[in-house]
């Protein structure tokens, strides 16, 4: 089963925060089965700049802050690529191997953190089969 993540985060709502920008929950909408396989991208991953790589961090969920470490904790990682049109090409980016709640972060700007202004990151929940 492929599944299609679309990218949606909403800011946490306990300011005061030590940086310019809030922090970030990513909202999990997707919820898939141990076992399936997760994409990323499609005709409403847009917004990227044309004909580049990206690389795709699947992570345990959390709250996200400016400048955290994307690779620390990543159970995967793998790259996608946009097109000429700045829309990210339907990416394989990991297998859901247990049970949680995960959050799939795409580097933007390929620092390796969390960038408020530039990653997307969203929300998967993985159930028992």
């Amino acid at each position: 089963m492929f599944v299609l993540v679309l990218f949606t985060s909403v800011a946490a709502a306990d300011p005061p925060f030590g940086s310019d920008f809030p922090p970030v929950i990513a909202d999990a909408k997707t919820t898939v089965t141990v076992g399936d396989v997760v994409t990323v991208g499609g005709p409403m991953a847009v917004n990227f700049l044309p004909n580049e790589t990206y690389r795709v961090y699947v992570v345990p969920h959390r709250v996200w802050r400016d400048g955290d470490s994307l690779g620390e904790a990543a159970l995967a990682t793998s790259q996608a690529h946009s097109n000429a049109d700045g829309t990210l090409r339907k990416t394989t980016v990991w297998k859901a191997v247990r049970a949680g709640r995960f959050d799939i972060v795409v580097g933007y700007d390929g620092d390796g953190k969390f960038s408020f202004a530039l990653d997307s990151v969203d929300g998967i929940n993985v159930r028992a089969k």
